[in-house]
C-alpha cells in the first residue's frame, strides 16, 4: 500500500457550518437559553463577519436540530436542547448511523446497566410503578405473540427516566431506535428471545423495586449480553483479546486469561 493514499485533501469549512456551530455551542453551553430571541440576520452576519446567506443557512441548519425555530414577526427564538435535535446532533457528530453495530451494543451497556444502578438506588414510588407497568406491557404483548420491540423499548427508557439524570435518559432513548433497528434487521425477535427477555427484564425490575444496586447492574448485563449473543455481535474488545467489564459508572477493560 503507497502511503500517498493515506492522505486526503483538505477543504476549506463552509462558513455556515463555522456560524452554525458557535450558535450551537453557546445554546448546548447554556449561554443562549431557551426563549431569548437571537439577534437579527443582518446584525449576525455584521457580528460573524460574513455574508446574510451564510447566516441564513447557518439558521436552517440549526432549526433542523431543533436548537431554534424562527417564527413569523417573531424573529428567531431559541428552543434548547430537545430529544430530538439531541439525536440529531448525535448522528451528525458522531456519524452513529454509520457506526459499526458492535459499537453501538457497547455504548449501550455502558450507559444501560449504570442507569439501572442509579434506578435501584433513586426511583420513587412513581418510577417504579411506571417500571412495572412497562414491563407488565411487554409481557402481555409477548404472550400474545405479537412484536414486542416498542414495549420493550419502553421498559428500558423507563428505567432511564427513573435513573434521575436527564442527559443519561435522553442518550438511551436515542439508541432506543437504533436498537429496535437492529432487532428488525436481525430477526433477534425469533424463537424464544422474547419470552427470555421478558424474564431477563423482570430480574432488573426485581432488583431495582429492592433497591439493590449490584443486582440491578448484573441483571441489566446479563440482559444485554444475551442480546448481543442473539444479535451475533462480537466485543470490539474480544476483537483485540480483552474482555469489557461493566462494573461500577465506568467501563473497566481487562485482558484475556
Amino acid at each position: 500500500m503507497e502511503k500517498s493514499n493515506l492522505f486526503k485533501a483538505v477543504r476549506t469549512p463552509d462558513l455556515s457550518d463555522l456560524v452554525a456551530r458557535q450558535i450551537r455551542t453557546l445554546v448546548v453551553d447554556g449561554k443562549l437559553l431557551p426563549g431569548e430571541k437571537l439577534p437579527s440576520e443582518r446584525e449576525l452576519a455584521s457580528r460573524f463577519e460574513v455574508g446574510r446567506g451564510h447566516v441564513r443557512s447557518a439558521i436552517q441548519k440549526l432549526e433542523f436540530y431543533g436548537l431554534v425555530k424562527t417564527y413569523p414577526q417573531r424573529g428567531t427564538i431559541v428552543e434548547g436542547v430537545s430529544n430530538v435535535g439531541l439525536r440529531r446532533l448525535c448522528s451528525d457528530m458522531l456519524g452513529l448511523e454509520e457506526m459499526p453495530l458492535a459499537v453501538v451494543s457497547e455504548l449501550r451497556k455502558i450507559l444501560e446497566v449504570n442507569a439501572a444502578r442509579l434506578a435501584a438506588q433513586r426511583a420513587s414510588q412513581e418510577d417504579a410503578a411506571r417500571i412495572r407497568h412497562a414491563w407488565e406491557a411487554h409481557g402481555q404483548k409477548v404472550e400474545a405473540g405479537g412484536p414486542a420491540m416498542s414495549e420493550d423499548s419502553a421498559f428500558h427508557n423507563a428505567i432511564a427516566k427513573a435513573s434521575g439524570n436527564p442527559m443519561l435518559a435522553a442518550f438511551i432513548q436515542i439508541l432506543s431506535e437504533e436498537i429496535i433497528n437492529l432487532t428488525i434487521d436481525y430477526d433477534a425477535c425469533r424463537d424464544s428471545r422474547p419470552t427470555e427477555a421478558m424474564k431477563e427484564h423482570e430480574a432488573v425490575l426485581l432488583a431495582i423495586e429492592a433497591g439493590d444496586v449490584a443486582a440491578a447492574g448484573q441483571a441489566m448485563t446479563r440482559h444485554l449480553d444475551s442480546s448481543d449473543q442473539q444479535y451475533g455481535f462480537e466485543s470490539i474488545v474480544d476483537e483485540a483479546k480483552g474482555r469489557v467489564s461493566v462494573a461500577g459508572l465506568g467501563v473497566q477493560l481487562q485482558g484475556s486469561k
